[in-house]
């Protein structure tokens, strides 16, 4: 009690307000009928100093988490999350695991945003959440659908909105469709404080409105898409002292947001893997092929439906959807150009419950693809637990091979608070590898059902002689009564 006393009054005390902004210059008028929001994506651990900063000068940002990974290496922890949301600053909904919800099916897009305003809320003491962000701004009808009968008031995209001849100077404080709120700059390492300053006084120009900044960290190039504190604080000021309003996302629209409601119970059985022989397109085949966020750029289509395009590490690769398939019309071909560390797999997708199997706890599953590959390949194993998606284990390395070649191992047993499963073929150097019909069985099926044949066979022998003695006998009786 006493640990956690002390950390809640140092983060109270981080959060308030200090002798950096004792002085406040007389307002400019550049952003006069200005409201800017400060809004910051993932809930990174490094936006504490973003809340500390806005709370110097009084004024407060929206913070978009994924309740996932709450806490997790790297992101705020529920504590601080709660003490930002007592100092004022608005925490809004961001995904459960920043998936890319256009690129799902409606059923996983309610789980994905409806779930995680429900535990953002349980997170923060029951608090209302009004404010979603679509994860790398992707967006489409289906989403924009689920958002609203989730229940949230807004829901904010990636641009739509800027200095440019051309654009849209400002989004307005009634937007047009709230569910598609437009922002202006997003602030990468490279974004000049100068691109916001600009931006403002462009909607100041154009009769005023409302200007949405998009941050992720805060630091000194600690990741590709941050900012330094000391740029934060120079726009800070600046646009305190324009005479802007600065305000929340919920406080600049005043929107009211409906209930909670809880997304939809996953339908998938136990080792369940759906469209694994691949024949099915992805919904996000047509989007663009590569997306930034704070962990760097990633590959986010989904060429074959349920089935991710995923890898990690220094490397360069190109996936295509072909007609080289081992059985039905489609398969999928990896083709790494360069290598230094890491790997490029295809997995079943990571979702709540639409292409990731529930799993058993302790149970084993065999795993198996086909393919064809100038490389060693290997099987991979993810698992969810409570939150976020977790490395579990790999297989030793299939050889390369010119025909099809299946590929199969039995993972270990699961850990006991595993929820979910997702598997994979991965290949981790340089080379090209097709694969195709994925699928997953429960070890512990197939070993009680070679007992229980094993069991029958000796069965059938013990009984085969006590059945040929009872006939026996049945014919001796009739034998003797027939004689009597």
């Amino acid at each position: 009690m006493r640990r956690r006393l002390a950390l809640a009054l140092a983060l109270v005390a981080a959060l308030a307000p200090t002798g950096l902004a004792a002085s406040r210059p007389a307002a400019t008028g550049d952003g006069r009928g200005v409201t800017v929001s400060f809004t910051f994506d993932d809930g990174l651990a490094s936006q504490l100093t973003a809340a500390r900063l806005l709370a110097t000068h009084n004024v407060r940002g929206t913070f978009f988490i994924n309740s996932d990974r709450v806490g997790s290496t790297g992101r705020l922890s529920a504590e601080q999350l709660r003490t930002m949301a007592g100092a004022g600053h608005e925490i809004g909904g961001h995904t459960l695991d920043h998936l890319n919800v256009a690129s799902v099916d409606p059923d996983e897009q309610r789980r994905q945003v409806c779930d995680d305003r429900v535990a953002i809320s349980k997170l923060l003491g029951g608090r209302t959440v009004s404010s979603f962000a679509y994860p790398y701004g992707y967006l489409d009808s289906d989403a924009k659908l689920a958002v609203r009968d989730c229940g949230y008031a807004t829901a904010r995209t990636v641009g739509g909105t800027g200095a440019c001849p051309s654009c849209t100077p400002s989004e307005r404080l009634a937007p047009p469709d709230p569910m598609q709120l437009r922002s202006s700059v997003s602030f990468v390492r490279t974004t000049p404080v100068s691109d916001g300053i600009a931006a403002i006084r462009n909607a100041r120009r154009h009769g005023g409105g409302w200007i949405i900044f998009v941050f992720h960290d805060v630091c000194a190039g600690c990741s590709h898409m941050s900012i330094t504190e000391e740029q934060l604080d120079e726009l800070l000021r600046w646009t305190i002292q324009s005479g802007a309003t600065v305000a929340t996302v919920r406080d600049a629209t005043k929107l009211t947001p409906a209930a909670l409601i809880p997304g939809p119970a996953p339908s998938l059985a136990p080792g369940q893997v759906p469209f694994g022989s691949l024949e099915r397109a992805g919904k996000a085949e047509l989007g663009s092929a590569y997306v930034a966020d704070a962990e760097g750029p990633i590959d986010n289509r989904e060429g074959s439906a349920c089935w991710m395009r995923a890898g990690f590490g220094q490397n360069q690769a190109s996936w295509n959807r072909v007609r080289e398939s081992r059985s039905g019309a489609w398969a999928e071909r990896l083709t790494m150009t360069r290598f230094q560390d890491g790997d490029r797999k295809l997995m079943l997708r990571m979702d709540r419950g639409s292409c990731a199997p529930p799993a058993s706890a302790g149970e084993r599953y065999t795993l198996s693809a086909w393919y064809r590959s100038d490389a060693p390949v290997r099987l991979v194993m993810f698992v969810r637990r409570e939150g976020d998606w977790q490395f579990l284990s790999a297989s030793p390395q299939a050889p390369r091979s010119d025909g099809w070649r299946e590929a199969r191992w039995t993972a270990p047993a699961l850990p006991d608070d595993v929820r979910q499963v997702s598997f994979g073929l991965a290949l981790a150097s340089v080379g090209t590898m097709v694969v195709d019909d994925f699928s997953m069985s429960p070890a512990t099926t197939s070993w009680m059902n070679a007992r229980t044949m094993m069991l029958a066979g000796v069965l059938g022998l013990v009984m085969l002689p006590l059945a040929w003695f009872t006939i026996g006998q049945g014919i001796r009786r009739r034998r003797a009564g027939r004689t009597t």
